[in-house]
């Protein structure tokens, strides 16, 4: 399965990296930005593999992808490479806000600031693939939808990604097997939730 051999392991091998080896030392500016843009780059290449499944979720009827889905997810890599760029560009943006520059302390605060940004960012952007692939839109027009008119449930997003998060995290756990049932099952939820989002707060309004 794509999402996971091209997605999901080399994710792990990354975040594994991260915290040991491949890691400058950020005592300046220089080296910080560095680390940042080498971690978004290396995340976003591999990221879209984990996110192509929307495609094929979002094109066919029913439960079932198949080969023909695979296909035609793959073509879908340039567009999620762009969400997935944008969406280390917002993490980079918020990391170097609340976390400041070498030598250039921010307020403790701004901590718990993070928090809430980064929880309300993944609240807001889970239907966005699903927007993009029914409507036909781009990230931005996407994400603007998803922003004016799911904002109201956001925080029933939240826990909803909570929940698959658990799921996907206790599936890892276990020798990643499971995850060739919890990576298409999330697919199908947040499509199925997307849409019924879209009956409830779009398409009646």
């Amino acid at each position: 399965m794509p999402a996971i051999i091209f997605g999901i392991i080399p994710l792990l091998i990354l975040i594994w990296l991260f915290n040991t080896s491949l890691m400058l030392p950020m005592d300046s500016t220089v080296k910080l930005l560095l680390n940042l843009l080498i971690k978004s780059v290396l995340v976003s290449l591999f990221l879209p593999f984990t996110l192509i499944g929307f495609k094929a979720v979002s094109t066919l009827d029913g439960y079932q992808a198949g080969k023909p889905g695979l296909f035609m997810a793959l073509k879908a890599y340039p567009k999620y490479l762009v969400f997935s760029i944008i969406n280390c560009a917002y993490f980079v943006v918020i990391y170097l806000i609340c976390f400041g520059f070498p030598g250039f302390g921010s307020d403790p605060i701004l901590r718990l600031v993070w928090i809430v940004l980064v929880n309300y960012w993944i609240a807001l952007i889970l239907p966005v693939p699903i927007l993009m692939e029914d409507r036909n839109l781009s990230f931005m027009a996407a994400f603007k939808l998803a922003r004016r008119h799911f904002g109201v449930v956001r925080w029933n997003i939240y826990l909803m990604v909570l929940v698959l998060a658990v799921l996907n995290i206790l599936a890892t756990l276990v020798l990643l097997v499971p995850l060739a049932i919890t990576i298409p099952f999330t697919w199908y939820a947040v499509r199925d939730y997307t849409r019924t989002l879209l009956e409830y707060e779009l398409d009646k309004q």
